[in-house]
């Protein structure tokens, strides 16, 4: 079955629960699972480098283990800017807990952002396949499904866990 792509801003929980439920009309397969896992909670986390940073420093470990790294990292960096980023040692970085891939892709991004070839703001503001393949353009940011959850202030679902970090930025949820 094709299901056309769709961009929805979530702002609330009431947008996700909205999102959903369009996609098990549009997909029947999916009530099943929506029935076995419940409602998805809304996390959402700051809007910009910070959240974009946050995910990726969330990639591939365990939440309570992305939290502290995340804790960390934003705690070394106050206020938490691209810049300071770009310039800290890599090995300042590591002893925060971060892999040497995760540094080589914030430092990236922190350049792509001071060089003014990447724009945070335009981007949230542009189609969420046009902005995801933006963003899947730079060393270190893979087409999995974390990416496809969008940049403004990157908003995630994850079904039984309660939302993360409140914020009423809007962001996007693409899916195909």
């Amino acid at each position: 079955m094709f299901l056309s792509p769709m961009t929805i801003h979530l702002n609330s929980q009431a947008d996700l629960d909205n999102a959903i439920r369009a996609l098990v009309r549009q997909d029947p397969r999916l009530k099943a699972i929506l029935e076995r896992t419940g409602m998805p909670a809304l996390r959402q986390r700051e809007p910009g480098f910070a959240g974009l940073a946050a995910i990726i420093t969330g990639q591939q470990v365990s939440t309570a283990s992305a939290a502290a790294i995340w804790g960390r990292v934003s705690a070394a960096f106050d206020p938490f800017h691209h810049d300071a980023l770009r310039r800290a040692r890599a090995d300042r970085l590591g002893k925060l807990g971060l892999s040497g891939a995760k540094i080589k892709t914030l430092k990236n991004l922190a350049r792509e952002l001071a060089a003014e070839r990447l724009n945070l703001e335009v981007l949230a503001e542009e189609d969420a396949d046009a902005a995801h393949n933006t963003l899947t353009k730079l060393h270190g940011i893979g087409r999995g499904p974390p990416m496809s959850i969008c940049c403004s202030a990157s908003a995630t679902a994850t079904p039984g866990r309660p939302a993360t970090s409140p914020s009423r930025k809007r962001s996007r949820l693409a899916s195909a």
